[in-house]
């Protein structure tokens, strides 16, 4: 019996996302609001731990807010170990939790940056890696840290981002509602709403409203 696990079974495109993940040392995916990404990535660490390939995995959060709900997410979907560690924690509860050897540890990028020099983690999952990008705390930790794996998970990556985003994590597989292998795990009407096809500049009205999401988002970091 292994010794972590998830408590959920994979819906079969989540099984084969994690094998692509399993199989490369560094790889993106993509998969449409609300079909289970961090599910994947709960599986992804769970099977790295318990083959011994690595010993411990950091998973970056935008946000605190986020920090606590993921960190929330793998207590309830799996036995792995789990702590916590964000902008509110000071300098010295910091160290203590990145010298813990707690198997898995959710993170701010901007508190895991500043600490660089105290972390021991060989495995990273960047949840919502369209932030890579730019001065974000995503991509100086990535260009500041080596990873020996590197797991990406995001719904929505902007064509303009992908070069970027590969250079530093690994490349990009990416699933819609379209897709045969999701269609049956996903009610009618929330693909009707969330597939429907765009045009050109709606598209590009869409990457904009994005990126200022992003942008207001990573500002909660430092509130």
């Amino acid at each position: 019996m292994s010794l972590y696990q998830v408590r959920q079974e994979l819906k079969p495109y989540q099984g084969k996302a994690l094998g692509i993940a399993l199989n490369n040392s560094g790889a993106v995916i993509a998969l449409p609001t609300g079909t289970g990404k961090t599910l994947v990535g709960c599986a992804w660490a769970c099977e790295l731990l318990n083959t011994g390939e690595v010993q411990r995995v950091l998973v970056l959060e935008p946000s605190r807010f986020l920090v606590e709900q993921v960190e929330q997410y793998y207590r309830n979907n799996t036995n792995i170990p789990v702590d916590k560690v964000y902008g509110i924690h000071p300098t010295e509860s910091r160290a203590a939790i990145w010298r813990e050897p707690v198997p898995l540890v959710v993170a701010t990028p901007q508190v895991a940056f500043n600490d660089v020099s105290l972390l021991s983690f060989d495995t990273v999952i960047i949840d919502e890696c369209h932030h890579t990008t730019g001065d974000y705390a995503y991509r100086k930790l990535l260009q500041a840290y080596h990873f020996k794996r590197r797991l990406g998970l995001s719904a929505t990556i902007p064509d303009r981002l992908h070069a970027t985003i590969e250079e530093l994590i690994g490349p990009i597989h990416k699933w819609s509602w379209s897709d045969d292998e999701i269609k049956p795990f996903v009610p009618e009407w929330y693909g009707d709403i969330y597939d429907a096809e765009l045009d050109t500049t709606e598209k590009k009205v869409l990457e904009t409203l994005e990126t200022i999401r992003n942008e207001l988002r990573l500002s909660l970091i430092h509130i």
